[in-house]
């Protein structure tokens, strides 16, 4: 294999690796109640009401929670990325 083709082929790997360490550095930074908030939203896809039932808070709680982790998370991948 020739080296353009090693570059080819490892960089979109590389790169999707870089990224993924960078998003689970930004989550890490969370409070722990906010990540599991961000997580069961993000990762899981589930409503607002759905991580509520879960998680035993309220809806309110649930929407604060979800709305300080998401300004933390641009502040953190915005730290990593400048």
């Amino acid at each position: 294999m020739s080296e353009l083709t090693l570059a080819a082929t490892d960089s979109p790997q590389d790169a999707s690796s870089d990224r993924r360490l960078v998003i689970n550095d930004a989550f890490a930074g969370l409070k722990p109640e906010h990540r599991a908030t961000a997580i069961l939203f993000f990762a899981e896809g589930l409503t607002l009401i759905e991580i509520a039932h879960i998680t035993g808070a309220p809806i309110g709680t649930v929407k604060s929670r979800l709305f300080h982790a998401r300004q933390q998370l641009k502040s953190n991948l915005e730290r990593e990325n400048p």
